[in-house]
């Protein structure tokens, strides 16, 4: 709630990364224990009422807060939902290979194509007591970086052609 109020919003970088991971983070949790996700709004308002004396921007920018936190969560919903799905039939097809670790290639495949956070898989994976190969996970992800970089470069700006 204070980062938001200090103008973060959920991003891929910086201040907007940690905010967004600690968003998904609650909502992970909350689903694990069992709290109904729809109930984030209303514990919401009532941490700023708590907290509102000593931060008073909270009350100000309540309805600013609750939009930011309220869009992250349907966006990290629709995540999860997709990539929960993909990594059980992951850890499915591993237990039934009698496999100890998921792959980096599943953990890269899960985040590229799903948005589903390594962390998360990690996480998960401990849970059903496998261990996840995050170097493999790794090498992919920066490979794949390089190659962006390398597309972006490779494109050449157009340049006008104006009659003068």
């Amino acid at each position: 709630m204070l980062l938001i109020s200090d103008g973060v919003t959920p991003s891929n970088i910086d201040q907007g990364y940690v905010l967004r991971r600690i968003i998904r983070r609650l909502i992970r949790h909350m689903r694990k224990s069992e709290i109904d996700v729809e109930m984030l709004e209303s514990l919401i308002v009532q941490y700023m009422e708590v907290l509102s004396e000593m931060y008073p921007e909270l009350t100000k920018r309540k309805i600013m807060i609750l939009e930011v936190l309220l869009a992250e969560k349907k966006k990290f919903m629709r995540t999860l939902l997709n990539g929960e799905k993909e990594f059980n039939k992951a850890v499915d097809r591993a237990k039934s290979e009698s496999k100890t670790m998921l792959e980096g290639e599943i953990v890269f495949r899960l985040y590229e194509t799903y948005g589903f956070p390594p962390e998360m898989t990690e996480e998960l994976a401990k849970e059903r007591e496998l261990g996840v190969h995050m170097n493999e996970f790794e090498t992919l992800y920066k490979l794949h970086q390089e190659k962006s970089r390398a597309r972006s470069k490779s494109k050449v700006p157009r340049r006008s052609c104006r009659a003068k």
